[in-house]
């Protein structure tokens, strides 16, 4: 079905995949695993034409229908719809309603009668593509869908933006279901989901005929539902033929294979650097040194996963002393349109050194409830009280919530933390994986992890 042939991508200096062969067959069920930044994200960045590779070529084979669910979804305009957006997954079919209209609107204006015929021929070979394509029950399709997800029908013409993230992919996924792909790639599907519309995404992705690639940290996800497995770290794609506890048991043998591979490696090329260091000068010797020297030169790096190189070990400080009471909510109260409250009276107390899991559906105030605690939100009724002393790190759900996209990796660290020296920070930055190349990036160019 897609073919890659010596794909080599870069972003900036990095090298992300080089010399990347990599073939996906039709009807194959794949989980695609790897670090953050590895390059997952953009291999089905450069399936759907979003990305270009630097060099290599891919090949699809036939015409194929592509539904791709991202790990950041794509914006909705101020006033869109929810059903306007699930409709808006489908561009054929819509691209196709509106040369529609476009041709019968130009065959009613026209008074030249061959003109006239030759727009209806066009109108009516159009039609007929369009009915074989479904383009007719679009609209009761999405609406199945969204229905199917959870919602109800008054909800289809809310806006879009008034949903939480967690109902967003919902919708995303409702109007990748819709268009019904021959090629579905879903990134990180599970992340804003809660526990019942993961297990309904699991069982549509079961009964789901065509070829599926599935970017996800979620072990049950991939258990469950893929049986081939492509790593992709150290610039590489590697395929392995079962799920995802047969890659556990390889990878641990391939990893064994490439550490001796390696040091052997690093043993020989440490022996020509020495020779050709020793003899180069040397009359008698120097053709043997030149020809160590193109040795070095071809010996191809044998690069090890990520993950070996990343075992930093990250230690937390000890939070700054407070008062007994952490955070109090009293008889809260907080909407975002003023018509709907998302909580409601809503009272409870939070005490020095609680661990508090939030749960709950999607859409029913758990992010909410950080954002009050954080002060990026204030009630519309009732208060919410920090204790003595206490300072509060937010993390947000959505990035743009609280990372500026134009700031660097550095600069983001230094402000949640002013007092800090620079050498504090950057050594916390290494802490998390980042290199001294990584922190002088803008955020808007990282993945998603």
């Amino acid at each position: 079905m897609i073919d890659f042939k010596n794909i080599s991508l870069r972003y900036g200096p990095q090298i992300v995949l080089e010399d990347v062969n990599l073939r996906i067959n039709s009807g194959e069920r794949i989980g695609i695993l790897g670090p953050n930044g590895a390059g997952k994200s953009s291999l089905f960045q450069m399936i759907t034409g979003d990305r270009q590779p630097d060099s290599g070529t891919i090949t699809i084979e036939g015409k194929i229908e592509i539904g791709y669910v991202r790990q950041h979804l794509e914006p909705a305009s101020a006033n869109e719809t929810l059903l306007n957006y699930a409709l808006r997954g489908v561009p054929l079919l819509l691209e196709m309603e509106q040369e529609l209209h476009r041709l019968t609107a130009a065959a009613d204006a026209t008074t030249d009668n061959t003109d006239k015929e030759r727009l209806l021929r066009q109108t009516g070979e159009l039609q007929s593509r369009f009915e074989h394509l479904g383009g007719y029950q679009l609209e009761a399709r999405v609406k199945a869908a969204l229905g199917g997800l959870g919602y109800t029908p008054a909800e289809f013409d809310l806006p879009f933006r008034t949903f939480s993230g967690g109902w967003r992919m919902r919708a995303e996924l409702a109007r990748i279901l819709a268009a019904n792909p021959d090629l579905l790639l879903l990134d990180e599907p599970s992340n804003y989901l809660d526990l019942p519309a993961v297990e309904w995404l699991q069982r549509f992705l079961r009964s789901y005929e065509g070829t599926l690639l599935l970017i996800s940290h979620d072990r049950y996800l991939l258990r469950s539902l893929t049986n081939i497995t492509i790593e992709v770290d150290a610039a590489s794609c590697t395929r392995y033929q079962g799920d995802l506890d047969y890659y556990l048991r390889e990878r641990e043998t391939r990893y064994e294979n490439l550490l001796a591979a390696k040091a052997n490696q690093d043993r020989q090329r440490e022996q020509l650097e020495r020779f050709v260091e020793r003899f180069k000068a040397t009359s008698t010797k120097a053709s043997q040194a030149q020809s160590r020297a193109r040795q070095l030169e071809k010996m191809e790096e044998i690069r090890l996963p990520k993950r070996s190189q990343a075992g930093g070990y990250l230690r937390v400080a000890p939070a700054p002393h407070c008062g007994v009471a952490v955070a109090r909510f009293e008889d809260v109260t907080f909407s975002y349109d003023a018509t709907r409250n998302i909580l409601n009276n809503v009272s409870f107390d939070i005490s020095r050194g609680d661990k508090v899991a939030i749960v709950g559906y999607n859409g029913m105030g758990k992010t909410t409830i950080l954002r009050l605690l954080a002060g990026t939100r204030q009630p519309n009724s009732g208060q919410v009280i920090l204790g003595h002393k206490v300072l509060a790190g937010y993390q947000s759900q959505e990035f743009a919530e609280t990372i500026p996209p134009d700031v660097s990796v550095l600069e983001i660290a230094k402000r949640a933390s002013p007092n800090a020296t620079e050498r504090i920070v950057r050594t916390q930055l290494g802490s998390f994986g980042f290199t001294a190349d990584d922190i002088t990036k803008q955020c808007s160019v990282l993945s998603g992890g």
